[in-house]
């Protein structure tokens, strides 16, 4: 159950009215979080719409079928509000979505015949379930023709929001599978919801398969996401939502696959097919209008994958495509900017101690790093390709002797401070960039960061230094080949957040042992 009430905080404020709350298909937990929130001095009371042999009943809370008479209802709650002296009734009518377009109609019909011949009560009225308000509007209009308005009004539906990393972090302990989450929890939480979009369905799906797993639950989260994109039941579930839809709503499905995100007017019927179907998710925008796109990542991949067996235009295949994916890439990009901020940081203070403010100079001790032009390396890779593939060739061809091109004389590189300040400069008066408050160090390359680290007068990697030159050298090449895959957008794995926490540990653990160090030192040279 959402512990997020925002969405249904107008809902709350008012004590009076007809209220609609919309919910995907799949999802239970609006009527139940609107239940768990009654107000003071209000009697309540619920009842749930099934359908026997395709007559709509009501089930009340003793589990008894009874007529589907919301009057009945109505004048029964009056008299517990009587008796218990209280001001105003709710009614909350589940599973609306159960009753015929005709039964919907005269439901709420009735509730506003109610409200208007109350006296002594205020009544509210909330009708919950997977339903359609714009249907519902339709088939009003040809029930009672134009000449009179619905008594429900879109201003006062409420939509039960997809189920959040908060949430599903909490589902989790309740049903032990966590203790309690950290932060890596966190994260794959985060990922669970990215590549569902939240939907109910599947993460109640994804808890089941992992029930049946061994070990932590993040090791197998991945692969979990990966058996749900062709579990049988999965595609049968979006097979039957997308068979529901209209033609129409197809055909934007299809619009959908192609361009991958569109923008709507906000009072869509076809927009509303999509979402209520759990197909896609809504941002509103400015102006009355709405952004739409696919439901995550792994919604996409199974829509793709049945497009065309369910009336869909064919598509692109999913593993061709570069689906959402940015939950671990962001993580890691933290725990990389925090790796080389710490590195930054302790040039910086190592040599403000021994230099005060003249530090800077320091970076005049260091080059920045020479590179060979893209063009000068894709030669070289031709040919070294050729001479491999045709022996011959090499043997007797000119290529014998140029085995390279030669690279063109450079000029002397920069040195790093230079470097650094035409950079910053550079930034600062680029309209396009606005920059926070920043320093020289920002604008050191991780490459000449590196390099400044490494600097053999004044660098701090070697003997009674901070960091020893193998072990810094085997973790900067981990790290650099994590940065790369970070800054180049490439799809990474929860294990990478784990290896740059072990980096992080590794350095945190030498700082450690080199200030202690540092610190005894100093005092036996006191003493």
């Amino acid at each position: 159950m959402t512990h997020n009430i925002d969405w249904f905080a107008k809902l709350r404020r008012d004590s009076k009215g007809i209220w609609g709350g919309s919910s995907q298909r799949s999802s239970s937990r609006g009527g139940p979080c609107i239940s768990s929130y009654t107000p003071e001095n209000c009697e309540t009371e619920e009842v749930h719409i099934v359908s026997n042999d395709g007559v709509s009943e009501f089930k009340t809370s003793d589990q008894m079928s009874v007529e589907m008479d919301l009057l009945q209802v109505a004048d029964k709650i009056a008299k517990y509000a009587h008796e218990f002296d209280r001001s105003s009734v709710r009614i909350i009518v589940h599973d609306f979505h159960n009753a015929n377009e005709k039964d919907q109609c005269s439901l709420i019909k009735t509730a506003r015949s109610i409200q208007e011949t109350a006296s002594r009560l205020t009544y509210q009225f909330i009708f919950c379930g997977a339903w359609s308000y714009y249907n519902f509007c339709e088939h009003y209009y040809e029930i009672n023709d134009k000449t009179t308005s619905p008594a429900a009004e879109y201003k006062n539906m409420v939509f039960v929001p997809p189920m959040s990393n908060v949430d599903l972090c909490q589902l989790l302990i309740s049903k032990r599978i966590i203790s309690r989450a950290t932060e890596l929890d966190k994260i794959a939480c985060d990922l669970l919801i990215e590549q569902t979009a939240g939907n109910d369905y599947l993460i109640s799906k994804a808890i089941e398969y992992l029930e049946d797993k061994t070990g932590l639950w993040v090791n197998n989260i991945e692969q979990v996401i990966n058996e749900l994109i062709v579990a049988p039941e999965v595609i049968q579930y979006f097979r039957d939502g997308i068979n529901t839809l209209d033609l129409k709503a197809k055909d934007e499905l299809s619009k959908l696959l192609h361009v991958h995100r569109l923008v709507r007017p906000s009072e869509s019927i076809i927009t509303e097919q999509l979402w209520l179907a759990g197909i896609v998710r809504i941002n509103n925008l400015e102006g009355n209008f709405q952004l739409i796109q696919i439901s995550g990542a792994l919604i996409n991949h199974v829509i793709r994958n049945i497009a065309l067996s369910v009336g869909l235009n064919d598509c692109a295949p999913p593993k061709d495509l570069c689906l959402e994916g940015h939950i671990i890439s962001s993580a890691a990009y933290r725990k990389v900017a925090e790796i080389e901020n710490i590195l930054r940081c302790l040039v910086v203070s190592d040599w403000y101690g021994k230099l005060g403010e003249k530090w800077v100079d320091n970076l005049e001790m260091t080059k920045t790093p020479p590179h060979q032009s893209e063009n000068e390396e894709l030669i070289n890779l031709v040919l070294k390709c050729m001479r491999e593939e045709f022996p011959k060739l090499h043997e007797s061809d000119d290529l014998t002797n140029d085995k390279t091109i030669p690279p063109k004389k450079r000029k002397n590189s920069q040195t790093i401070l230079v470097s650094a300040k035409d950079w910053q400069k550079r930034q600062n008066e680029h309209h396009g960039v606005v920059l926070a408050k920043n320093n020289l160090m920002h604008f050191l390359t991780t490459e000449s960061l590196e390099l400044v680290l490494r600097t053999k007068k004044v660098g701090l990697v070697g003997p009674d230094k901070i960091f020893t030159k193998d072990y810094f050298t085997t973790t900067m090449e981990e790290y650099r080949s994590i940065r790369s895959a970070v800054a180049h957008n490439q799809p990474l794995m929860l294990v990478t957040i784990s290896r740059l926490d072990d980096l992080l540990r590794k350095i945190t653990e030498w700082l450690t042992v080199f200030v202690d160090k540092q610190s005894m030192d100093d005092r036996l040279s006191v003493d």
